[in-house]
């Protein structure tokens, strides 16, 4: 995993939790590289973004085609939400130039 230098990485318990599992689903994609976290807690988000809450990052996806995005996102859903995660409600939003992941509690 790679973090852009300005990467604020203060990050509540859950959403640190998935970093592990976001890693993951890019080695199952079999990609040239590991997952590029560009935002957390820092930048410009948002009103109410759970990035400034810590609960909430950014992943590159400038360098890969339309469809190993969308083949990227369904990976990141199913690990972040399978059936030993049911009880972390995680989202997996595909943005313009980034996949967003938070973690939404209940």
């Amino acid at each position: 995993m790679i973090f852009k230098p300005e990467v604020n990485l203060a990050l509540q318990p859950d959403m640190a939790k998935a970093l592990p599992l976001i890693e993951l689903a890019h080695h199952d994609m079999d990609l040239d590289r590991g997952a590029v976290i560009t935002s957390a807690n820092d930048g410009t988000h948002m009103v109410g973004s759970l990035h400034y809450a810590g609960l909430a990052v950014d992943i590159r996806t400038r360098d890969l085609a339309p469809a190993t995005i969308a083949q990227l996102a369904a990976k990141l859903r199913a690990h972040l939400n399978g059936q030993e995660n049911t009880n972390r409600p995680y989202q997996v939003v595909l943005e313009t130039d980034h996949v967003h992941v938070e973690y939404q509690p209940l």
